[in-house]
This record gives structure tokens, C-alpha cells and sequence, in this order.
């Protein structure tokens, strides 16, 4: 197993020579997603029977139990893990509103195509850079905007009730906004700073 972290992203690269079976708490304060490598899962959340294949990945509410029923032995998956509120502050900064908590994520997440196949790819990119004890991607200002990127890519590919609102066009910023934005920017060269973090300032 090779566990990498990503700022509120924990991705886990894991197989198990034989088959298992898991149960995970239903009180947990992140979302979880299976994404198999090789192979598949065959799991039970809010009452659904989800099959996870390279094709179709599932993800895990944390408000109710995760059940693994059958992991066959040799199957590889990523087993990622986003912290609940880094995931619902973002999606309110994106949509201008408050948002319900949790978010209803439908389960099945297909990962051959579009945003979702984009992003299982960057991920990937993450975890195989995060080996390097002193890669470019260790260092913060590089780390926390990829961070934010993965949330609001994972936002973009899973099927929830705010997929509408993301996919609207964005309303022109204010100038004032803008300017203000520019000289949060210039002071704070230094630290790092993500859109998100602009846009709860300015």
C-alpha cells in the first residue's frame, strides 16, 4: 500500500493478495471514492449494491456505512479520501451559496470519459509526483492550488444537484473586485493562494 496526501486529499494506492471483506463506521466527516486500477469492488452504501470496475468508479457519502463485500484478491484500486468540509466550502465558493451537507453525490462515477476521465488522470500525475521526497510538487505554493484543483475537478466530474449551477457561465468580475483581487495578490506574493481563498476576501 503507498499513501500519498494532497493537503485534504488522502489517496491510497492498495491491493490485497486474497480476497477481503471491509466495513467501514457510517460517522466519518470525508468522502470516499473507490477508482480500481485492475481489476473490482463489490460494495453496499445507502442501501445500493455498487460494483466498481476500471470503468466505473463509486463514491461514498459520509453519512452512512461503507460496506466492502468482495475486494477479489489481486484487484488494485485507489482508495481517495477528500475531507467534508474542504469539499463543501469549495463548491459554496463556486455556486455563491450555501450548499446542503452532505452533498448528494450520486454513487456511480464513470471514469472512461470526459472531466471525470481528465481528472482520474491528473490525480495520477499527483500520486506518482508526491514520490519524490523533493519534487517541485512538495512545495506549498504548488501544492495547495493543486489541491484545490482535484476538489473542484472531483466537483465538475461526479453527478450532484449543483451540476447545473457549476456548468453556468461565470458573470463578469466587478472591477473593484478585480483590483482588489490584483493587490491581495502582490501584497501576499509569497504565501500561497488559491481562487478560493481570493474569493472569500475579496
Amino acid at each position: 500500500q503507498r499513501v500519498t496526501h494532497v493537503g485534504p486529499i488522502t489517496i491510497g494506492d492498495t491491493s490485497y493478495e486474497t480476497d477481503v471483506a471491509l466495513h467501514f463506521d457510517d460517522t466519518r466527516d470525508s468522502y470516499h471514492l473507490c477508482v480500481p486500477l485492475n481489476g473490482w469492488l463489490q460494495s453496499r452504501h445507502r442501501g445500493q449494491q455498487l460494483t466498481s470496475t476500471t470503468a466505473l468508479g463509486s463514491i461514498y457519502r459520509p453519512d452512512a456505512e461503507i460496506a466492502t463485500t468482495w475486494w477479489p484478491g489481486g484487484s488494485r484500486h485507489l482508495a481517495v479520501k477528500i475531507d467534508q468540509g474542504a469539499v463543501e466550502r469549495a463548491l459554496e465558493a463556486l455556486v455563491g451559496n450555501p450548499v446542503d451537507s452532505p452533498i448528494a453525490f450520486e454513487a456511480p462515477l464513470p471514469l472512461k470519459a470526459g472531466a471525470a476521465r481528465d481528472w482520474l488522470r491528473l490525480l495520477l500525475m499527483v500520486h506518482r509526483q508526491l514520490d519524490g521526497s523533493d519534487g517541485l510538487i512538495r512545495h506549498s505554493v504548488v501544492l495547495e492550488p493543486l489541491a484545490e484543483t482535484l476538489i473542484h475537478g472531483f466537483l465538475l466530474a461526479a453527478n450532484h444537484p449543483y451540476r447545473e449551477a457549476l456548468a453556468a457561465p461565470a458573470e463578469p468580475g466587478r472591477p473593484a473586485a478585480v483590483r482588489e483581487a490584483m493587490d491581495l495578490i502582490e501584497a501576499g506574493a509569497h504565501v500561497p493562494m488559491t481562487t478560493s481563498t481570493l474569493a472569500m476576501q475579496c
